[in-house]
């Protein structure tokens, strides 16, 4: 039998609504970096050594 829930487990933070909220912003930004690298063709996003911001 499969429950269609799920378990969200923290050591951080008491609040479940908390937890829900970082975990929820934390899939937001895996997700733009994995729009960011398809547009850059999969290459690193790093600078080279010699290359300054």
């Amino acid at each position: 039998m499969h429950n269609d829930g799920f378990y969200l487990v923290s050591n951080v933070e008491k609040d479940s609504w908390t937890v829900l909220k970082n975990d929820r912003m934390r899939h937001r930004i895996e997700g733009s970096y994995r729009v960011i690298k398809g547009e850059l063709d999969g290459k690193s996003v790093r600078m080279d050594d010699g290359q300054r911001t």
